[in-house]
C-alpha cells in the first residue's frame, strides 16, 4: 500500500492536492491481522468492510454505468494503450 500511495503522491498528486490515503476493503476484518500488516505504516491508511448483493438497489442505477458502458470505456482505455 505504501508503495502506491507514495506513487501516486509523487506522480499522480497536484501540488494544490492533499496528500493521498489507501483505503483497504475487505469482506472480512481481522482486527490482529490489520493491525499486524499496518504496524509499520507511516501514512494514513483506512480499513473497511463492505457486503455484497446479487442486484444492485434502483437508487444506484441511475448513478453507476452499464455493463456495455463499461466494457467500451475499458475497450477504448485497452486500444489506447495497446498503440
Amino acid at each position: 500500500m505504501e508503495f502506491y500511495l507514495s506513487v501516486l503522491n509523487d506522480k499522480v498528486k497536484l501540488p494544490n492536492e492533499n496528500d493521498s490515503i489507501g483505503i483497504i476493503i475487505c469482506r472480512e476484518k481481522n482486527r490482529t491481522i490489520v493491525e499486524y500488516s499496518l504496524k509499520n505504516s507511516s501514512m494514513p491508511i483506512g480499513v473497511a468492510t463492505y457486503t455484497t448483493t446479487a442486484k444492485l438497489p434502483k437508487k444506484y442505477s441511475n448513478l453507476l454505468p452499464n455493463t456495455k458502458e463499461i466494457k467500451d470505456k475499458l475497450g477504448s482505455l485497452l486500444n489506447s494503450l495497446a498503440v
